[in-house]
């Protein structure tokens, strides 16, 4: 299991949201980092947003990603 801690910053009409991953959980779960994304869930369709590393520290790389501002942007999924 892992887990994402997300904050917004708003600048509508767009928004920016950063989020962290566990290197541990990189290692263990063998995931290529380019592979990280954050992705939206609506009508039963993922969407994905541009996502890039912003820094790292010990335990955490640490990302941000654009997201489109649009109805029922509630559900998210990182992969």
């Amino acid at each position: 299991m892992f887990y994402v801690f997300a904050s917004f910053i708003l600048d509508l009409p767009r928004s920016v949201i950063e989020f962290r991953v566990s290197k541990s959980w990189i290692e263990e779960n063998n995931i290529d980092i380019s592979t990280i994304v954050l992705k939206r869930s609506h009508d039963r369709s993922w969407t994905s947003f541009a996502t890039e590393i912003t820094g790292e520290d010990e335990g955490y790389l640490f990302f941000e990603a654009e997201a489109r501002t649009s109805p029922g942007m509630h559900l998210w999924k990182q992969k």
